[in-house]
């Protein structure tokens, strides 16, 4: 993300939350957290922060990290989705074998295991496993 960019998502926010929600030690703790994002991923980002949050709720910089998880976790799923609808056909042997040794023996598909996958991940999460 360019650095011109970024001054102008934080004007967008101030303008929101007001400028002393963002002195300038607190938008180098956000710029830390974001600075890895394309202008576009961290755009919407920003726009879901003003969308989903009342003027008065001015966001801490662990909102900017649980945001940017969810965000990267949304795109690896849909990238998932996506690659697995273009090779979830009849599997080869090779992918059967090799989702068997992946510990998704039984399923039929790409599709199938990355679905129990995010099942297991459920579970997990609330058991409170990491």
């Amino acid at each position: 993300m360019t650095p011109d960019f970024f001054n102008q998502q934080i004007s967008r926010l101030k303008v929101r939350f007001g400028d002393k929600s963002f002195d300038s030690e607190f938008v180098k703790l956000i710029g830390r957290e974001v600075s890895d994002m394309s202008n576009d991923a961290f755009m919407v980002l920003v726009d879901r922060m003003i969308a989903e949050r009342r003027p008065h709720e001015k966001p801490l910089v662990s909102d900017f990290r649980e945001m940017r998880k969810f965000m990267e976790q949304e795109r690896f799923k849909r990238e998932v989705s996506e690659t697995a609808a273009v090779i979830d056909g009849p599997m080869s042997a090779n992918v059967q074998e090799a989702l068997g040794r992946a510990g998704y023996g039984g399923c039929r598909s790409v599709k199938d295991a990355f679905e129990l996958q995010v099942l297991r991940n459920q579970i997990a999460k609330a058991k409170g496993e990491p």
